[in-house]
């Protein structure tokens, strides 16, 4: 009797050890997986209207004097299947659409200056572009919306710093003033400065962050407009 209880405490312990290894293996197994990798599409870049210039692909709207048909288009996103364009002056969004190729005709007003951006789409995600500008054709009704800056971003490994510098022009060769804003991918403003009239900034930055870096172009008529771009720190 003792020996057959001796067996069956024996056959407990190493079933429970076996359970014991297999759950652990599988556990490790678990935790081993990869995530599954995104394919996100790539980003897209302007072609017309020609970036902070004038219009020159337009078409009258019938009917509709103070109107205009323009011409847009950008190049392919490699794995986009849409493209989301918005268009806004100032602050005030005049349009926001999708469209699966990579052009369009949209109605605006003559005599104004817009920004727009185009954001690549596919199932895995979005891809937001540069800012972009341009003037409609026609005589202003007021002041012209200064253009959106041409920002540009250059990391330097050897002090972990980014140099951000931009480019900003008016139709109306207005003064202009220029605020910085520089977002880390929590949301977290780490740079806000205002009134600049040149640049650049540096600003020290963490090696595989992503940063959102906006520029904001004031003329001194109260006329405003916004330039965004997303840099990733990497070589």
């Amino acid at each position: 009797m003792k020996t057959r209880h001796w067996i069956h405490s024996l056959m407990v312990i190493l079933c429970f050890l076996l359970t014991f290894s297999c759950s652990k293996k599988e556990s490790n197994e678990i935790q081993k997986m990869p995530e599954p990798m995104l394919n996100l599409p790539s980003k897209s870049t302007a072609i017309l209207p020609a970036n902070g210039e004038s219009c020159s692909d337009f078409t009258e709207a019938f009917g509709e004097p103070d109107k205009a048909i323009i011409a847009l288009s950008w190049t392919s996103a490699e794995k986009a299947t849409s493209y989301i364009i918005k268009i806004v002056e100032s602050e005030t969004e005049v349009l926001s659409e999708t469209y699966s190729a990579n052009e369009a005709e949209v109605l605006l007003d003559k005599g104004k200056s817009y920004a727009w951006t185009i954001t690549s789409k596919n199932l895995d995600g979005e891809t937001l572009s540069d800012t972009f500008s341009f003037t409609t054709p026609g005589v202003p009704f007021g002041n012209f919306v200064p253009y959106a800056a041409e920002i540009t971003a250059v990391y330097y490994n050897t002090n972990s710093t980014l140099s951000v510098s931009w480019t900003g022009s008016d139709k109306d060769n207005d003064s202009l003033s220029y605020d910085i804003r520089v977002i880390n991918s929590e949301e977290i403003e780490i740079v806000n400065i205002s009134n600049l009239f040149a640049g650049p900034v540096t600003v020290y930055v963490d090696y595989g962050e992503t940063y959102t870096i906006r520029v904001i172009s004031r003329d001194t008529h109260g006329n405003y407009s916004i330039s965004t771009i997303t840099k990733e720190i990497n070589d």
